[in-house]
């Protein structure tokens, strides 16, 4: 079928212009090496600012921002958004709080540190030798809590008033409100993203960036970054699971929402795809489409897109 422009709107789609301020927030751990190996050429690498982790923003002259349009990092997103100060197109990845947390875990135990913060490099010897069990016992450390609720954490957690900079033009030395972060404040900020993207639902998740932003459809052909031979010697018990999931209970009830809504809007992009697209044959199809019919689908939603940008 024809791109029928009286049709009812469906899903929300954003293909990226020149005047977009892009965001990719990467939250640790949740497959964004292997997405950020497939969407960098498209996020506006030209125009990309180079700073990645929070701790390069303490200090940082807000106004300096201003000459960048594409942000991809592991940033907090209230953080990135006040000291931006301008509309952000944006998009992310979760992935379930229970495989987020050990595989941070096992990360940290196993992998040599990347640019770690001086509390994280202080306490790493002590971490890499404790089980797991132990690691979770530990809440005098800094680690442990830091890793918990990472994703509610930095979808929802608000800055302090009292710590912003009161000129976009003076240094900024924010702090997040930890107290006050919650489960429905990041599902507030995760609903107005761009699109957002499940871990467990990988290619489902390129799909979704391809219907929204209008690319060519995405397939992942390898896992970069997976974990250490020896990581997967690490006994993980029942007991083990059900302590994860108590330390993550603000993960996991933000995790139960967006798969839900990512539920909803993958059924909602596979109607209007054939609804726009689809071939009498394909008309017949139900919930949820053959990959290859998904892709030939965006295939040819990116051609209209293309045709009227």
């Amino acid at each position: 079928m024809n791109l029928d422009e009286s049709a009812t709107p469906g899903l929300p789609t954003h293909p990226p212009s020149e005047n977009d301020c892009l965001l990719w927030l990467h939250i640790p751990k949740t497959a964004g090496i292997t997405l950020s190996s497939l969407i960098d050429p498209l996020w506006q690498p030209e125009a990309r600012c180079p700073l990645y982790f929070p701790r390069e923003l303490q200090g940082i002259v807000p106004e300096t921002l201003d000459r960048y349009r594409s942000f991809s990092g592991h940033f907090n997103f209230t953080e990135i958004a006040w000291l931006v100060g301008r509309p952000l197109v944006s998009m992310t990845m979760l992935r379930d709080p229970v495989e987020r947390y050990l595989s941070n875990f096992l990360h940290l135990k196993y992998k040599p540190p990347f640019q770690a913060r001086p509390i994280v490099a202080r306490e790493l010897p002590l971490v890499r030798e404790l089980s797991l069990q132990e690691f979770m016992a530990r809440d005098d450390l800094f680690i442990p809590r830091d890793i918990a609720n990472m994703q509610t954490r930095m979808l929802g957690a608000p800055l302090d008033p009292a710590s912003l900079s009161p000129s976009r033009a003076e240094s900024y030395f924010g702090m997040l409100d930890r107290a006050r972060m919650s489960p429905q404040a990041a599902l507030a900020n995760l609903r107005g993203m761009a699109c957002f993207g499940l871990t467990e639902r990988f290619q489902d998740s390129l799909f979704m960036f391809a219907f929204t932003f209008g690319w060519k459809p995405l397939y992942v052909s390898e896992k970069l970054n997976p974990r250490e031979p020896a990581a997967e010697q690490e006994p993980i018990t029942a007991t083990s699971r059900e302590r994860m999931r108590a330390l993550n209970a603000m993960d996991i009830e933000l995790y139960d929402s967006a798969v839900q809504l990512f539920d909803e809007r993958m059924r909602a992009m596979c109607k209007e795809l054939l609804g726009r697209y689809g071939t009498s044959a394909q008309a017949l199809l139900k919930y949820p489409l053959p990959p290859e019919t998904l892709g030939l689908l965006l295939d040819k939603h990116h051609a209209a897109v293309s045709d009227i940008s």
